[in-house]
């Protein structure tokens, strides 16, 4: 029996330092939860002291007049393009235009040996020379009645015939000067002094660029909303950027490829001669005009799924026009056609709207801003 109360005195001595440990253990769970509850109060009541407007600029919204254009691809290339071929064979014995030089219409661009050909016209005008002095003869001894018509008739044949051979051996000798038939500029020389050519050796090719030609295909989709169009702008990269206007020189009716394209000229004076064939150009063609629209730049808008919205700074002071806009405001707004960087909104705005274009993606409906800067033109927002 003694035995039995000493091992329970034991075991109660036993559980004594075990339930110390656990309510030691309860009370630190306790302290510590009381403590990470504490910091979590002061942690959020430290973030709303550190939230800032966000600084943003804007774009007051004004009716103004967007364009339904597109722009596409082209190239230049020479107005008129003109191979001058040898009409005769022979040495060349003078070549007088090099690569580059302007040409004028008549001017001599190469000369053929000619010997062979001046002999047979030397030998063609003395068999003329010839025939028509025994025809002036038989018509004196014909109006004497010495000789007969059927004579007479005979030696004027022989004179024609003679005539005709010389008209043919001195067109063979012209050919050995060869001529340019247009005026431009040499734009490639076949040919060198001392080297044999033959009829029908392209000699000179001469190209006029003033003025220049555009070559641009239309889509099938537009054909119609530019095939009464006459004036185009034409933008060339190769000058910086620098538009010409140009006039539409024809249109074609039918397609030249795959891609469904009809081919449109365009002429486009160049007095100065800066335009050079095969530049790459954009054409820019204007559709429709459409006045009184409002537009937003494109990275202003903000697309979730199929919806498209803009940031509006507004005022937070009701009634008064004249208080600052200090609160971002998200709206959904439908678009239109693009006009280079600016979409046009058919729904949505109005004029007066400030639709903040720089800082729209750091804010969220309701936030409050810093409006920093109010721009209205686009050219200037992009500088």
């Amino acid at each position: 029996m003694n035995a039995m109360k000493d091992l329970r005195k034991k075991m109660f001595r036993g559980y004594i330092p075990l339930a110390v440990l656990v309510v030691c253990l309860f009370v630190l769970g306790m302290c510590s939860q009381s403590k990470k509850e504490r910091l979590e109060k002061e942690k959020k009541a430290a973030g709303k002291e550190v939230v800032h407007p966000v600084n943003v600029v804007i774009m007051e919204m004004k009716p103004r007049e967007v364009k339904d254009q597109l722009s596409l691809p082209g190239t230049l290339a020479p107005f008129l393009t003109l191979v001058v071929s040898s009409e005769t064979s022979g040495m060349i014995l003078d070549k007088q235009v090099n690569v580059g030089d302007p040409v004028r219409k008549g001017q001599v661009l190469a000369t053929i040996d000619g010997s062979k050909y001046k002999n047979a016209y030397n030998s063609a005008r003395a068999t003329y020379d010839n025939a028509l002095s025994s025809k002036k003869r038989l018509e004196s001894l014909y109006r004497s009645e010495i000789t007969n018509k059927t004579e007479l008739d005979a030696v004027t044949a022989q004179m024609e015939n003679a005539m005709a051979a010389m008209k043919i051996a001195a067109i063979d000798l012209e050919k050995t000067v060869i001529k340019a038939p247009d005026s431009g500029i040499a734009n490639r020389v076949h040919v060198e002094k001392g080297q044999f050519t033959d009829v029908g050796k392209p000699v000179v090719e001469i190209i006029r660029i003033n003025p220049i030609k555009v070559n641009v295909g239309i889509p099938e989709s537009d054909i119609h909303a530019v095939k009464d169009l006459k004036w185009f702008d034409v933008t060339v990269d190769a000058l910086k950027g620098k538009t010409f206007r140009a006039e539409r020189h024809s249109l074609s009716r039918t397609t030249s490829s795959l891609a469904r394209v009809y081919d449109m000229e365009l002429t486009l004076a160049n007095p100065s001669g800066e335009l050079l064939p095969d530049m790459f150009v954009r054409v820019n063609i204007v559709k429709k005009k459409l006045p009184g629209a409002f537009a937003v730049p494109l990275y202003a808008i903000l697309s979730m799924g199929e919806k498209k919205f803009v940031v509006v700074a507004e005022t937070s002071v009701q009634g008064k026009t004249d208080a600052p806009r200090d609160t971002a405001s998200v709206r959904e707004i439908e678009t239109g056609v693009q006009d280079g960087w600016m979409v046009e909104v058919i729904k949505g705005l109005k004029t007066g709207d400030a639709v903040i274009t720089v800082g729209q993606r750091s804010v969220s409906d309701g936030q409050k801003i810093n409006v920093i800067r109010t721009q209205d033109e686009q050219e200037k927002l992009l500088r």
